[in-house]
């Protein structure tokens, strides 16, 4: 499918000219056959870094099965997950979480010879009732809020731009809790960003292996998820990890030779171009000009925060699972005294904690607080003379039993945490 047509599958949010440019850069590379990419990458066609307990001992498909459980572990995937893939290449993601725990996976890209292969493959794999794989640019992505409980991607987000706009996209599109994990390269940190010219290795990997894409700082990543309004949880270094990874990577493409790259398809001076883009990146993960991360947030619904477990262990390959548990919501009832002169209650209110409605008198039982006040004071909190939290440490205001349990009520009453998680 050529980018053009591409055009007519997707919304109008982006401009058509920036879509055909973007399928253009992403097909020039990604669609190269598959049994090319196997050659170097191995059979899990992993195009990302892999993640090892022992080098010496693992294979590089070993290291990337432990990726994927890594990856999802951070995830909480379970079956009743609906998984957004960003940039899914040829769907390892995608099929590690439908097989591993039985959940729905929507993956998005450019490259129609990838959806043909995933999609094939789901097919025979009699999982394709798992598996969605759409034609759509990041940026055109229109699936319902609360669509996704959570969401990745493999370090495919260095070939787009505006991260800031894409993650604000993908917040919208998920469900209150969401988690999100990012696998993503950076750069090393340069002070004097905007008289950067692009270097040789740079315009060389332009040319012959990514038309699209640049790299960002750790920094830049983190605020772009940040300032889209998720909670960073955790970030992870994978730097060295996938120094061991280009190295195997580029040790497979020197085992083959270029006639046996060319039964696949693909064009002698492609494969060298490869070979030397393996042997550069090696290159320059060694020389510290780029690094490795997993970097991952949650989307934060309204309401009660859910607290997350209190050390990394969970976090870890070889950690117990991980499992964030939502705590129930605060119940029971805040009671309000108006006092007379006499300092005895003239009338007295109730709220419940769970609905914020209010009800007259004192319950027998749930009390969790009461807040006493003059009539005068209350009339004059009413009125915006007197601020609440004033009258409170100016002793205007008195409590008994959980303080937190009004402040709580005061959310509720907003119409924020009724249905907070």
């Amino acid at each position: 499918m050529a980018a053009t047509a591409i055009l007519d599958e997707i919304s109008p949010a982006v401009s058509g000219q920036e879509i055909k440019h973007d399928a253009d850069g992403i097909q020039f590379h990604y669609d190269l056959p598959a049994a090319f990419f196997e050659l170097e990458l191995g059979s899990t066609l992993s195009y990302s870094s892999a993640y090892f307990r022992d080098p010496a001992e693992e294979t590089l498909d070993e290291g990337q099965e432990n990726k994927l459980a890594l990856f999802c572990k951070k995830l909480e995937l379970g079956p009743d997950d609906h998984l957004l893939d960003l940039g899914a290449g040829w769907g390892n993601l995608m099929f590690y979480a439908a097989r591993k725990f039985g959940c729905r996976v929507t993956g998005v890209s450019l490259s129609p010879e990838q959806k043909k292969f995933v999609e094939a493959k789901a097919e025979r794999e009699g999982i394709r009732h798992l598996i969605n794989y759409d034609l759509v640019h990041v940026h055109a992505m229109n699936y319902p809020a609360g669509t996704f409980t959570k969401a990745g991607s493999l370090e495919a987000t260095e070939h787009m731009a505006n991260l800031k706009g894409l993650y604000q996209r993908v917040f919208r599109m998920m469900a209150d809790g969401g988690i999100i994990n990012i696998q993503v390269i950076t750069k090393r940190y340069s002070e004097d960003e905007s008289h950067r010219e692009e270097d040789e290795g740079t315009k060389f990997i332009r040319k012959h292996i990514y038309p699209v894409g640049d790299w960002v700082t750790l920094s830049q990543a983190v605020v772009a998820i940040e300032e889209a309004g998720f909670e960073i949880v955790d970030v992870e270094s994978l730097t060295d990890h996938y120094t061991i990874t280009h190295r195997r990577w580029y040790q497979n493409l020197e085992d083959h030779a270029a006639d046996k790259a060319a039964q696949t398809g693909v064009s002698p001076n492609r494969y060298l171009a490869q070979v030397f883009f393996a042997a550069g990146s090696v290159d320059a993960y060694e020389r510290n000009d780029h690094y490795d991360y997993q970097i991952v947030g949650r989307k934060n619904g309204p309401g009660r925060r859910v607290p997350l477990p209190l050390d990394r262990a969970s976090l870890l390959l070889d950690g117990p699972e991980r499992k964030t548990v939502a705590q129930p919501l605060p119940s029971g009832k805040v009671v309000l005294e108006l006092l007379g002169e006499d300092g005895q209650p003239e009338l007295v209110w109730h709220a419940d904690m769970v609905t914020g409605q209010f009800g007259e008198g004192c319950p027998t039982e749930e009390v969790v607080c009461t807040l006493s006040t003059s009539s005068a004071d209350a009339m004059k909190m009413l009125a915006g003379e007197l601020s609440w939290p004033d009258a409170f440490v100016d002793g205007k205001l008195t409590h008994r039993g959980d303080l937190t349990a009004a402040l709580w009520l005061r959310d509720v009453r907003a119409g924020l945490g009724v249905a907070g998680n």
